[in-house]
């Protein structure tokens, strides 16, 4: 199997100082969209209209084994599932809420409406793909620095300004690419839908995620 790897708004100054506060917004996205190295002409989703706003950091330290929601994606990890471990003996560690895809992929449903899904090929796990269209990136799991699900496009900029954007699989949606890995072996993606939001976050390893999931 392949895994890839994730508004509109008026303003109606109500005085010459909010005219003037817009004038300076406007110039901020110009120069957050210059540092991104994204081309003005493109057909990309557009952000949420807003520049970057600052996401509130996390820590492995405060997750709960028992809840995908406190978990944090980092060093090839979304909490307690981590890229090229052993299949069978990782779900074996998660609490019974985790279902069968099929006898390779597993997955975890949230009630904010997201789901957590790792896949496993010969050589263990290979990808980790937390996805969903939520408002609130503190309901489901996120980076250290506190991106996730319904982070703005512009945010996730604002952390990785160099990352790479290429259309996604899904109409009207694109992929950013940091660059770099986030571990030996795996790789982050971000996938921002029409919204300008983010839906999709994949750790990926090197290994194809097809095959028999035991060795």
């Amino acid at each position: 199997m392949s895994w890839v790897p994730f508004p509109e708004f008026s303003l109606r100054p109500r005085a010459l100082g909010a005219f003037v506060a817009s004038v300076a917004l406007a110039g901020a996205l110009a120069a957050c969209t210059a540092v991104g190295g994204a081309d003005s002409d493109s057909d990309l989703p557009p952000s949420d209209g807003l520049a970057a706003m600052a996401e509130t950091p996390v820590s492995s330290a405060d997750e709960d084994p028992e809840d995908p929601t406190t978990w944090v994606i980092s060093a090839g990890a979304v909490g307690g599932v981590r890229i090229g471990d052993d299949f069978a003996t990782t779900l074996e560690t998660l609490p019974d809420t985790w279902r069968s895809v099929d006898e390779c992929t597993v997955s975890w449903h949230g009630e904010a409406g997201f789901d957590v899904t790792f896949a496993a090929a010969a050589s263990g796990i290979v990808e980790i793909e937390v996805s969903g269209e939520i408002g609130a990136p503190s309901e489901a799991p996120r980076t250290p620095e506190g991106l996730g699900l319904g982070s703005t496009r512009d945010e996730v900029r604002a952390v990785y300004p160099a990352a790479e954007e290429t259309a996604a699989p899904t109409a009207g949606a694109i992929e950013l690419h940091p660059e770099g890995r986030t571990a030996p072996g795996a790789t982050l993606s971000f996938t921002i839908g029409d919204s300008g939001r983010v839906v999709g976050i994949v750790l990926a390893g090197d290994a194809e995620g097809s095959g028999a999931c035991a060795p």
